[in-house]
């Protein structure tokens, strides 16, 4: 497939260094900025080391400047992440790790943490935690950064982690032990009427290999129809994504991206795409790249789409890494469907909004008769 790829940068905070001229006056800071913009972060610090009580950490400093300087951008999406917060993002994008199993999103707009789903055989599914629901507090401590409630969650395998949630307006709470997580991202099984089903549950390293092999089974049934289930998933790679789209349009474009500067970045699908109709299933709980591949389908093909009004995250973050092993998840580009239609914020709005999931599924077997 030929793509444009986003390019991986190292970004380098460079803190200008400055001295201060005579006292501190009260420590009125100077109103003016020399030689950077950053350099109040400068006086500040010189003003803790000389000044505070006790000896200074410059490490957990630099780490919370580093934090809090991403976090002025006001995006749940961006992060700057320690060593270990690093290995552990990158062991959940494998798709194993160990936790209680919930793939959480926050809310653009009311910045709730919010399961988008739930593992199976998981310990959250074993609990009763459903999609939808809202994380409130990990071991009766408030969060208000996705990736820093995922990491309060995550931990070794027979830990205990207490969960403050809420559904409907109502709040719970549950105690879980941990589990080693292997995600299974793709299920399949055979519907009446000689209909396949295959739901995608993320777009990890595995899904493209596995969601083609269901694909490949259900042609050799001889099927006539087949329903591609995208409820309650999160998103993940796009590049696992792009590879997915191959089996499912013709050539074409999947999406196209962009950032600050206005220059687009396209992901193209190319010909050879299955033969079989099929039905997209999508819920509110449908994010990111799961929302990428409905809106292509949408724009770019006949098969049709059935649920309710996808979650609307509409942006890709690039991880860049640095020497020391810390990283800076920052969100760097927003994408559009084919045709140009805004995604993040918005959502998409299937062809058939149906809101129960059982006469969701019976729809989209109903067009495939």
């Amino acid at each position: 497939m030929k793509r444009v790829q986003i390019k991986r940068n190292f970004l380098i905070l460079l803190l200008a260094a400055a001295v201060l001229a005579g006292g501190f006056g009260g420590w009125a800071l100077g109103s003016h900025a020399v030689g950077s913009k950053y350099h109040k972060l400068e006086q500040l610090r010189s003003i803790i080391d000389s000044s505070y009580y006790e000896k200074t950490n410059d490490d957990k400093l630099v780490t919370q400047a580093c934090k809090g300087l991403v976090k002025g951008l006001g995006d749940p999406y961006s992060e700057y992440m320690t060593k270990k917060e690093t290995e552990a993002w990158k062991t959940s994008v494998l798709g194993e790790y160990e936790g209680v199993g919930m793939i959480l999103a926050q809310n653009a707009k009311t910045k709730a943490i919010v399961v988008v789903s739930v593992v199976d055989a998981s310990p959250a599914e074993k609990a009763g935690i459903r999609a939808g629901d809202i994380v409130k507090k990990v071991d009766d401590k408030h969060y208000e950064d996705v990736d820093d409630v995922a990491q309060a969650i995550r931990g070794t395998a027979g830990s205990q982690v207490d969960l403050g949630m809420e559904r409907d307006g109502r709040t719970y709470t549950k105690r879980l032990t941990r589990e080693a997580i292997t995600m299974q991202t793709v299920e399949t099984r055979q519907l009446a009427g000689k209909i396949g089903y295959i739901r995608l549950t993320s777009f990890e390293k595995s899904s493209a290999d596995d969601f083609k092999k269901a694909l490949t089974a259900c042609e050799k049934k001889g099927n006539k129809g087949l329903i591609i289930d995208l409820r309650d998933n999160g998103g993940g790679l796009v590049d696992v994504c792009a590879d997915i789209a191959d089996e499912l349009m013709g050539k074409g474009v999947l999406t196209y991206m962009e950032g600050q500067d206005g220059k687009r970045t396209y992901y193209r699908t190319k010909a050879g795409r299955t033969k079989l109709p099929y039905v997209l299933l999508v819920n509110g709980n449908t994010a990111s790249a799961s929302e990428i591949l409905t809106a292509a389908v949408m724009d770019n093909t006949d098969n049709k789409v059935v649920g309710t009004r996808t979650f609307g995250k509409g942006v890709v973050q690039d991880v860049m890494s640095f020497k020391d092993g810390t990283s800076l998840k920052l969100t760097v580009k927003q994408y559009f469907s084919p045709k140009g239609k805004t995604i993040h914020k918005k959502g998409i709005t299937p062809d058939y909004v149906v809101k129960s999931r059982k006469a969701q599924l019976a729809k989209a077997e109903a067009l495939l008769q």
